[in-house]
């Protein structure tokens, strides 16, 4: 017979396996021990493509692939420490998981692929623990799976601040991957890649050392892009134009070196020819200013909201073209705060819009807080309240919006230790000064109430503040005291409005030393505010927003009042214990994790070589060190993070263990420049250097390591609006 036989190939042995036993088999495949023959040298993830690559679409195998690699991972995100302690350590664990997600995104695994784009940002958090270097990098394996399963522009905001984030030394290798997030968002309108490729290139170039070792890193990334999507050169000028024009970013020499490295960049606009870039208005602080103007006579107008949203979406475009938000954050916040009592939908959402460009702008955080206060969402407020003051420890002002909440509750000790920590920051700020007097009185200390007053207005007088120590005055009965305080009202602000009260008061005797009672108990909560029917369609959209991503607010929140009752002593420890406990319910949590090693020396003790899940993550690894550690400890860790060896030398200045190298590289640091939107880095730099030169600087050094690493510890990209 010449007949060919139809002889189907052999099944492989592995399948067998996965139809019987589908959670062993990709256990064993992903841990690199399954019996592959055939496959020895292939990596789990490029197995798994051959093994399955011939199966047509509806076969069994591949659903009972994507469910256990699905329970895999989640057990993986779950427990942890067991694996660690393995032959291969830390190393192991990130290479098998890391072939885990490459799996799920290669073979387009529907639930794990879903599982995955749903917990990214809890993923991400997780992962970034586990990056030692380009080699060894979790959060690169998610982050890359993240680029090939967005399904739009979803994560526009997230690949824009990674491509700031990388311009560090160490995570320099993530660069690519988030170029391919954004490469993987909708085309730009005239074809080819979107816009956003070349801002996040200027993003991280802006961010680099100003050397020729940047300069070649940033020619070779851009020769590189242009490869892929060859263009006629007017394209990529017109990418270009508006960020090479910019004021603001040409401080950097990022625009030189790419002028002089491609010649279409050099090529200047023609005369006559119209610009293909948006304008800034020309006087947005005077605009702002006659928006006020207008806002205080008529209220809040149709024309004048058509001519505050014309305002905010010029500069929105500017900001689209170049990349450079300062001119559309600093007119999003000024503009909230003049339309919020009026319409806080509105100013909720213009704050949203801000904090999507500058996460760590403190105005945006505290005006956000206000809006969802007068929305009837207290709750809400106190959640971004508590982010505000870890994200930006040094703004005054969310420190006394938040212990204006505990003095409603009656929890005057916590208010009285918030707002000593903001006069402590800020020891003129005399909302915080007035706020803490008042305090004071309420836990029936007059004297040290009308004695801290005093001494705020021998260095910083103000009309608040005086005014306030009158009422004191009045309430305790000094009366003659109380009219001294009036005479010095009077000669310095005239017979306004509360002069005239105070001299009611005054001349009142036993009934105005009642009302001046009465005054200091009123509750200083403006309330709910309706924004009218017009602003109502704007706020429910912002508040479902914020509803959506209250839950890892919250748990943030709650991390942060155990900070605040540790450090009220030991009456309040176990009520502190109870909240960081409860967050270290999941072990990840590195926020909790530095909060109770920072608090507890025993915790650091316990912890000592348990910190393998926590390789790549500096802030924890300085909170959980040791008193007795060698200098060589301290050369590890600027070695392993040297874009946070600041933070290693502030904790050994505070612990009494710098010398004259960490002095010099920490007065290296302060002199470095600081973005515009980054004011604890800016109050830092200032305090230390004051520090350094030898003055007084009114703020424990401790205390400032303290706020430094709370601040620095990663809480998760969610932690702040991706939408507006």
């Amino acid at each position: 017979m010449n007949a060919t036989l139809d002889i189907p190939p052999s099944r492989h042995p592995w399948l067998h396996r996965l139809a019987t036993e589908p959670e062993r088999a990709v256990d064993t495949l992903l841990r690199g021990v399954a019996h592959l023959p055939g496959l020895q040298r292939a990596s789990p993830s490029e197995a798994l493509m051959a093994l399955l690559g011939d199966l047509p679409p509806e076969a069994a195998e591949w659903g009972l692939v994507d469910q256990a690699l699905l329970n895999w991972l989640q057990t993986r995100r779950k427990v942890t420490d067991g694996l660690l302690g393995r032959p291969g350590g830390v190393e192991r664990f990130i290479r098998e998981t890391g072939e885990a997600f490459r799996a799920a995104w290669r073979l387009n695994l529907p639930e794990s692929c879903a599982w995955i784009r749903a917990e990214l940002f809890d993923l991400l958090r997780w992962a970034d623990c586990f990056s030692l270097d380009a080699t060894f990098d979790l959060g690169q394996a998610v982050l890359a799976a993240a680029a090939h399963l967005q399904q739009g522009s979803e994560f526009r905001f997230l690949w824009l601040r990674i491509c700031e984030e990388v311009a560090v030394l160490r995570l320099r290798h993530r660069l690519d991957t988030a170029l391919l997030g954004l490469v993987k968002t909708p085309e730009g309108p005239l074809g080819g890649p979107s816009h956003d490729l070349i801002i996040g290139l200027a993003r991280w170039a802006a961010r680099l050392p100003k050397d020729d070792q940047a300069k070649s890193e940033v020619v070779r990334e851009w020769r590189a892009l242009k490869g892929v999507f060859p263009r006629q050169p007017g394209f990529w000028r017109g990418q270009w134009e508006a960020i090479l024009d910019d004021d603001r970013i040409g401080a950097h020499p990022f625009t030189t070196w790419l002028r002089e490295s491609d010649p279409a960049l050099q090529t200047p606009t023609k005369a006559g020819q119209a610009r293909r870039v948006p304008l800034l208005p020309k006087d947005i602080p005077g605009d702002i200013g006659e928006i006020k103007r207008e806002y205080r006579e008529q209220g809040l107008s149709e024309p004048l909201w058509g001519k505050m949203a014309a305002l905010l979406d010029q500069v929105e475009r500017y900001a689209d073209a170049t990349g450079e938000s300062y001119y559309l954050v600093t007119s999003c916040t000024n503009i909230a705060r003049i339309i919020l009592d009026r319409a806080p939908g509105h100013a909720l959402t213009l704050t949203r819009r801000a904090l999507l460009w500058s996460p760590s702008n403190g105005y945006a955080w505290s005006v956000r807080a206000t809006a969802l206060d007068r929305l009837g969402r207290p709750d809400l407020a106190l959640a971004v309240l508590w982010e505000a003051i870890r994200r930006v420890p040094s703004n005054a002002a969310s420190y006394n919006q938040l212990a204006l909440d505990w003095v409603e509750r009656g929890e005057f000790d916590m208010a009285e230790t918030l707002l000593r920590k903001a006069t402590v920051f800020d020891p003129t700020d005399a909302p915080n000064a007035v706020e803490l007097a008042r305090v004071l009185w309420l836990l029936d200390r007059a004297d040290d109430a009308i004695r801290f007053l005093r001494d705020f207005l021998d260095r910083t007088e103000t009309d608040g503040a005086l005014y306030t120590l009158g009422c004191l005055l009045v309430a305790e009965g000094r009366g003659g005291e109380a009219a001294e305080v009036l005479e010095r009202y009077r000669c310095a602000y005239g017979m306004n409005r509360s002069a005239l009260t105070l001299t009611r008061l005054v001349s009142a005797g036993t009934d105005g030393r009642e009302e001046s009672r009465k005054h200091l108990r009123a509750s200083r909560r403006t309330g709910e505010t309706s924004g009218g029917p017009w602003d109502r369609e704007s706020a429910e959209r912002a508040l479902a927003a914020e509803q959506t991503e209250s839950p890892r607010l919250v748990k943030i929140g709650r991390v942060a009042q155990a900070d605040l009752l540790f450090q009220l002593g030991t009456e309040r420890r176990t009520d502190a214990l109870r909240l960081v406990d409860a967050a270290l319910a999941d072990p990840a949590d590195s926020y909790a994790q530095v909060v109770k090693g920072l608090a507890l020396p025993e915790y650091r003790v316990e912890m000592v070589g348990r910190t393998g899940r926590f390789s790549g993550s500096l802030p924890v690894r300085l909170a959980f060190t040791p008193d007795n550690v060698t200098a060589e400890h301290w050369r590890d860790l600027v070695r392993n993070f040297p874009e946070g060896q600041h933070l290693t030398h502030l904790v050994q200045l505070a612990r009494g263990h710098a010398d004259d190298a960490v002095h010099s590289a920490l007065s290296a640091w302060c002199r470095e420049p600081t973005r515009w939107d980054n004011g604890w880095d800016e109050y830092l730099k200032g305090m230390l250097h004051r520090h350094l030169e030898g003055d007084e600087i009114g703020v424990d050094l401790n205390t400032l390591a303290h706020n430094a690493l709370t601040q620095a510890v990663d809480v998760g990209l969610d932690a702040t609006p991706l939408a507006a």
